[in-house]
């Protein structure tokens, strides 16, 4: 028993505030004791309050599950005038753990349409009953169906089209790119052999103005008596080599790639190579192998211009060299009496000195 008259610590306790003081504290250890009390309920209220969550997303999962299936089975029940298309669709969309989905697919692929569509009626039913599907005629969604499968259609149509379109274009392009290149190169061969049957005809040209081609063959004898010069021969020469190094085995397969050379000409060609190498062969026969070689270059280079030339008239070439080789013989025959005359006035005049 705490006697109030006597003080404590110094100070006089008033009577009220202790007796306040110790209420409040009752009143708290209560209120601690109530909160202690209520941690079962509020556990139990928090597994409420989430069983009850859980049930709602199962039957949201549940809800979109049972609508994906009546919207599928909407699908292929529209596809079932066409029971290929229907089993080709259903084979998309099967799941092999989903057994209403595999009767419908063993029931399709048997044949047994109508029976197929009474298990898809029963999804569609089963999906208005809960409400997940809108309360509609099946006939208004599948109409509704029909429409969106039309209009993808169209639009896969309309992509594919495109496609094509764009693939045309490419291959159009690359074959104009084609062309473009194919006649660059075409023009940069046919410069090349235009430049290459230019340089052969100058050559032989050269040769056959004023017979200088008689200062290089011939036998050794009659090229010694000739009466030339020195820088002939040496002139000669050098252009012969020159028409030869044009028949040679690598330029006839650049003007047989090129295509302006046919097979007889190249076989021309060939033929000048051995004989014209060889110094020691008659004139006639360098003159004629020197005209063959003129004229297989005049034909290459036709064509290089875009010319339609036939094959190498060998029987005309022929009657063209024996025309020339009767003109070279008669002029050479003039020369000789010219020079024999010559010769005996210069004997008279010696001799009358």
């Amino acid at each position: 028993m705490i006697d109030y008259k006597i003080p404590l610590s110094g100070t006089q306790i008033n009577p009220v505030d202790n007796f306040n003081a110790g209420r409040q504290a009752k009143n708290a250890l209560a209120m601690q004791q109530a909160e202690i009390d209520s941690i079962p309920i509020k556990k139990e209220l928090q597994g409420l309050q989430l069983s009850s969550a859980k049930n709602a997303l199962a039957e949201q999962q549940e809800s979109a599950a049972l609508r994906q299936d009546a919207m599928q089975a909407m699908e292929i029940k529209s596809l079932l005038s066409n029971p290929q298309g229907a089993l080709a669709r259903m084979s998309e969309i099967m799941d092999p753990q989903d057994d209403g989905k595999m009767m419908v697919f063993d029931l399709l692929r048997s044949g047994k349409v109508d029976q197929a569509g009474e298990m898809l009626d029963q999804v569609i039913g089963r999906a208005k009953v809960f409400g997940v599907i809108p309360d509609t005629s099946l006939k208004d969604q599948l109409t509704s169906l029909n429409m969106t499968i039309q209009a993808n259609e169209e639009a896969r149509k309309q992509e594919l089209a495109a496609n094509r379109r764009e693939d045309r274009l490419a291959a159009k392009q690359a074959e104009e790119r084609a062309i473009v290149e194919g006649q660059k190169e075409l023009e940069t061969r046919s410069r090349a052999t235009r430049e290459q049957a230019a340089f052969a005809s100058k050559n032989i040209e050269r040769l056959l103005s004023d017979d200088l081609y008689k200062s290089h063959f011939g036998s050794y004898q009659w090229r010694k008596l000739n009466p030339v010069s020195a820088g002939s021969r040496q002139d000669a020469k050098a252009l012969v080599d020159q028409v030869v190094g044009m028949v040679t085995v690598d330029a006839r397969g650049k003007l047989k790639g090129q295509g302006t050379i046919t097979d007889t000409e190249t076989q021309l060609l060939a033929n000048a190579e051995t004989i014209l190498s060889n110094p020691d062969i008659t004139e006639d026969l360098a003159l004629a192998e020197l005209m063959r070689v003129d004229a297989v270059y005049k034909n290459a280079a036709a064509r290089a211009n875009g010319k339609g030339v036939g094959d190498i008239d060998l029987e005309a070439l022929d009657t063209q060299i024996e025309s020339r080789l009767r003109a070279s013989s008669v002029k050479s025959r003039s020369q000789s009496r010219r020079d024999q005359r010559g010769h005996v006035q210069s004997l008279v005049d010696k001799y009358a000195d």
